[in-house]
């Protein structure tokens, strides 16, 4: 994460991609949504049994502020796009 004196530095900023726009929020509003059972939660040993509630609420969280765009899609991987993307991480190809 990057924090911008303003909208206008991060959109000057060298690395700015106009596709993450959606994700330029105040430091209030990140505040906001990381608060969320999500990440809050993180370390409970029930984590995982829990995780789609949490994403619910994180969801909503985003939704209130506006944030409801294709930035904001968790998209799935098949178990041959996961297969693949650990022999990526292990220098595999």
């Amino acid at each position: 994460m990057n924090l911008f004196r303003s909208e206008e530095h991060v959109t000057s900023w060298l690395s700015y991609d106009s596709d993450s726009h959606e994700a330029i929020m105040s430091i209030e509003d990140w505040c906001y949504v990381m608060g969320a059972d999500l990440f809050a939660r993180r370390l409970q040993p029930d984590y995982l049994d829990h995780i789609a509630p949490y994403y619910e609420d994180w969801f909503n969280r985003l939704g209130e502020l506006g944030r409801t765009g294709d930035f904001w899609r968790i998209e799935e991987e098949t178990p041959s796009d996961a297969a693949g993307g650990a022999d990526q991480v292990a220098g595999r190809e």
